[in-house]
């Protein structure tokens, strides 16, 4: 069943939401807890990712405080986790939200999207305040805001690694179809399939690259029609959510179209529910953070994917959700190393760092100083998945995200800088 606004609300106490917060662990004294704040759309349409996310870091908490808290210096912390809905990914609300969060509520860490714009909404907030936002992915980091950090590859790098692997993957593919709403991830994700096409421009062609009006997905007919009119062999999206993403793949069939399709994620309970995971096994590609439905990867996310399964339904599992249990897990290696609850304390070691012993990836290098002036994106490894004839996520390929960066960079550059994605200072 497709999580619907009603199970939002009644799951997350809605009505709080969308008027402020609510706190999603049980309730600890302020003098015990350390207080992380979840910016992202918790009630209304946008709510299909930021509900999944928001739980990501619930459940992440739990785990942690059932075991006693996070052994931080020697003291046993508890973590206080909030939801804060940012409506659906503008700047404003985001800004909104993260007073929220940092001026009332007192949260000293915040998980953010990795959108732009919300980025360099808060930017000036957790400078001010010390406060540190970690995101799934950089979308922005900058030398002048050191307290926004990009704390997995995430978006929208994977946007880049994906299309590479698929090609990498398809020497017979020949005609690329680029689909992508028009909003600040979208134009970001855009930029980055394009670069991930580069390194392969001797033998590839975009046939196709426009972006949508996110309304425009009510006639998926009439948007895909022109798509398919370009004989393209792999359809590459960003902006679909829940059904109108296995609609686009049902549409996209029934059209004629029989290659594959490249996308951050894909919510296969969806596909399975519309019948469509026989007829799409070993078509559709993904690298999101970490699926945690796939056993083999990690065995400590994947034990979180059946408590949450159990606990919410396998109808309203996402990937997100172990995207975000993933992205605050970095915050378990910079306790650790830091030995300080301290957000810039935190911050400042785990920069200082050449190798960050990431809990779920292993060891991680910092990255970002060709794009954003300085390496304050974690790379870390990027887990290429496929389906299978009965719906089931499986691993492909496992990429060295850095080693892959360092090989590419070069073809990969002029296509970000085109495309209005580079933000370092020459």
């Amino acid at each position: 069943m497709y999580i619907k606004r009603r199970s939002l609300l009644a799951g997350l106490g809605g009505a709080a939401l969308a008027t402020g917060s609510v706190r999603l662990t049980p309730a600890l004294a302020d003098t015990e807890a350390l207080k992380i704040g979840v910016i992202n759309p918790q009630i209304k349409d946008c709510a299909v990712v930021g509900l999944p996310v928001t739980r990501g870091v619930q459940m992440w908490a739990e785990e942690l405080n059932a075991a006693g808290g996070v052994n931080i210096g020697g003291q046993r912390v508890k973590l206080d986790v909030r939801g804060y809905d940012n409506a659906c990914y503008t700047a404003g609300e985001e800004l909104k939200a993260a007073r929220r969060a940092i001026l009332e509520d007192g949260c000293k860490y915040v998980l953010q999207t990795y959108t732009p714009a919300c980025r360099r909404a808060i930017a000036t907030l957790t400078n001010e305040q010390k406060v540190l936002s970690i995101a799934y992915g950089a979308g922005y980091v900058s030398k002048e805001f050191p307290f926004l950090m990009g704390g997995v590859s995430g978006s929208p790098l994977a946007n880049m690694v994906i299309m590479s692997h698929m090609l990498a993957q398809h020497p017979e593919v020949k005609r690329v179809a680029i689909l992508t709403n028009d909003t600040s991830f979208g134009k970001a994700g855009k930029t980055y399939m394009e670069a991930g096409v580069a390194p392969y421009a001797d033998r590839v062609q975009i046939v196709y690259n426009e972006s949508y009006n996110p309304s425009a997905s009510s006639d998926m007919l009439g948007l895909l029609t022109p798509v398919i009119a370009q004989n393209p062999d792999l359809i590459f999206e960003l902006g679909f959510e829940g059904p109108t993403k296995a609609l686009m793949v049902s549409t996209a069939t029934q059209l004629g179209f029989t290659g594959i399709f490249g996308s951050e994620l894909w919510d296969m309970p969806l596909f399975i529910e519309q019948g469509l995971a026989a007829e799409t096994a070993g078509r559709l590609y993904s690298s999101p953070v970490i699926d945690g439905s796939e056993p083999t990867i990690s065995p400590r996310v994947n034990t979180f994917y059946k408590n949450y399964i159990e606990r919410f339904g396998i109808g309203q599992w996402s990937p997100w959700a172990s995207i975000a249990y993933a992205t605050a897990a970095t915050l378990e290696a910079g306790w650790a190393a830091a030995k300080s609850a301290d957000p810039s304390i935190v911050k400042d070691t785990l920069y200082g760092l050449e190798t960050v012993a990431h809990p779920i990836f292993g060891d991680s290098k910092w990255s970002g100083e060709e794009i954003f002036g300085v390496n304050h994106h974690l790379l870390t490894p990027m887990i290429m998945y496929k389906t299978d004839q009965a719906g089931n996520v499986v691993a492909d390929k496992t990429i060295d995200t850095s080693a892959w960066w360092a090989m590419n960079k070069d073809k990969a550059l002029p296509t970000l800088k085109a495309g209005g994605q580079i933000f370092a200072q020459n």
